[in-house]
């Protein structure tokens, strides 16, 4: 008998489980140790030379607004909300391993293509109030402008939302949703991306949950 193409699309593969039950501390370190690796190494020791993107017409519009930088922030604590809020075990691993695989897929990007921004065209203002100037200091001195296609800000920023999609929480993922919508505004006027990093981003992310939602059977034991 053969194996149709509805078969390929309509087929599932089991795996174990990365989380099984409410402990999910050790995993979310694991996680975000593994993140850090795998994006600050290309981003400080870029294997090949950075390319600068073309500065579109809505590049070149949008000001820097240092006050975004609070918004751009906030995109660290969306995947750690969404982490420790999920009902579904087999919903959480799924969002798990999405992280997982775009980390380690843009982190590839991030080595094969580097991408840089022009962030020496926009200098600091000196009338800010202490602690922005701080924190955007501080986001400048760790994180220099590579790694900018596609986004991981907003790509895990959307992925914090597609989950309480899976689980029927509507109003819930609307509002991340336009966290992440906020998020992406804020990655282009503190002058960390080109908008269309944020498209990228978003896109990427979309294939993986896809995948996992689709194609990804994850073996939770019975209580």
């Amino acid at each position: 008998m053969g194996f149709s193409d509805q078969d390929f699309l309509n087929s599932t593969v089991a795996v174990k489980p990365i989380v099984q039950d409410a402990k999910r501390t050790p995993v979310v370190v694991a996680c975000t140790t593994l993140f850090l690796l795998l994006y600050g190494i290309p981003n400080h020791f870029p294997y090949f030379e950075p390319h600068y993107l073309t500065l579109t017409p809505l590049d070149h519009a949008t000001p820097l607004l240092i006050e975004s930088v609070w918004i751009y922030f906030s995109a660290y604590a969306m995947i750690y909300i969404t982490c420790y809020s999920l009902r579904d075990i087999e919903n959480l691993n799924r969002m798990i391993a999405s992280f997982i695989t775009l980390a380690f897929t843009s982190s590839l990007i991030f080595v094969v293509y580097p991408t840089t921004y022009p962030r020496m065209e926009y200098p600091l203002p000196a009338d800010l109030s202490t602690w922005t100037v701080y924190l955007f200091a501080q986001l400048r001195k760790f994180d220099a402008p590579t790694n900018c296609a596609p986004s991981l800000h907003v790509a895990i920023s959307f992925l914090s939302a597609l989950p309480f999609f899976s689980e029927g929480r509507k109003k819930t993922g609307i509002f991340f949703l336009l966290w992440t919508l906020a998020v992406w505004i804020s990655t282009t006027t503190t002058k960390q991306h080109y908008w269309v990093d944020g498209l990228l981003g978003i896109i990427l992310v979309s294939v993986i949950y896809f995948f996992f939602e689709k194609k990804v059977r994850w073996q939770i034991d019975a209580k």
